[in-house]
């Protein structure tokens, strides 16, 4: 605008990449885990994507603890005997940028499982109390 050769100024603007974890099944175009989309995660996650300070906790079914998404494969507790728990852990927390399995949508917090559900019949009959 100073000069008067000058006709008109547009900004050129920084583009950056979605934060897209390594991991096969959060891949855009060919990951399963289409629900990523819908709830734009690779673009929260460039502004958090969980922090070890959150402890998120999974009331289901159980968690396999040696599940090679989540903890350090050193758990020795048994649990989630129909899978449910591990399902639904695996959706907040499965651990991101680790080439395996998907992406948690607060892949760097901790999980706190809590098995209130029958594995048998999957019944939360009288759980609570």
């Amino acid at each position: 605008k100073k000069y008067n050769n000058v006709l008109y100024v547009e900004p050129i603007y920084e583009v950056h990449l979605l934060d897209l974890p390594n991991d096969p099944a959060a891949q855009l175009e060919t990951g399963q885990q289409t629900y990523l989309a819908a709830v734009n995660a690779h673009k929260a996650w460039e502004i958090f994507p969980g922090t070890s300070n959150i402890t998120i906790a999974s009331i289901d079914t159980g968690v396999q603890l040696d599940h090679e998404d989540f903890a350090d494969n050193d758990n020795n507790a048994t649990a989630d005997s129909n899978g449910h728990g591990t399902r639904v852990a695996g959706l907040h927390s499965a651990v991101g940028n680790n080439g395996k399995g998907m992406a948690g949508l607060a892949f760097n917090s901790k999980i706190l499982p809590l098995k209130i559900f029958k594995s048998s019949n999957g019944s939360g009959f009288q759980a609570y109390q």
